[in-house]
């Protein structure tokens, strides 16, 4: 059985931060971004893995070119997730509640984390903001797959044993 994991790509593996957000809405913003190389390869590695199922979850404003262009950035970058394996949504909506409680989503945005029914594991910044599992972004690949694989592991036993034991 595969396990489901959820990336919100949108704020961690594009890098270069947005200094005008009026940019957001031009043409080639969102296609132009650079991957940051690290993040990218260790989600790489987890789409080659038989335990997980991965999905990327990416959030666009309402821009002609934003959703198309990201899904441009996708197969260019992460050819390896399927178009059924996208999941697109307009700013401001929230994850729909479809997910099963031993989910895992990977966010560097602490409101989706913190609404989200399963399993999370924050990568970036720390912050207040977060009580679960935080994984520190500038880990080289390898490092930070494997990190990612662990966490995932130990919260998706510690998520199982409470659900059996009825201790949530």
């Amino acid at each position: 059985m595969k396990i489901n994991v959820y990336i919100n790509v949108d704020t961690f593996i594009s890098s270069g931060s947005i200094t005008n957000i009026s940019n957001i809405y031009k043409q080639g913003f969102f296609l132009n971004r650079k991957p940051i190389t690290n993040i990218l390869e260790a989600f790489k590695k987890m789409g080659r893995s038989d335990e997980m199922q991965i999905y990327v979850i990416s959030y666009y404003p309402e821009s002609v070119y934003a959703k198309n262009e990201r899904n441009q950035w996708i197969d260019r970058f992460l050819p390896e997730i399927e178009e059924n394996q996208r999941i697109f949504l307009p700013y401001g909506k929230k994850n729909p509640n479809t997910y099963k409680s031993k989910d895992v989503l990977i966010d560097s945005n602490f409101e989706n984390l913190n609404q989200w029914q399963g399993i999370g594991i924050a990568i970036g910044n720390d912050s207040e903001q977060w009580n679960g599992p935080h994984i520190d972004s500038s880990l080289n690949s390898s490092v930070l797959f494997y990190t990612i694989k662990r966490m995932i592991a130990e919260q998706y036993s510690k998520k199982y044993i409470q659900e059996t034991m009825n201790l949530s």
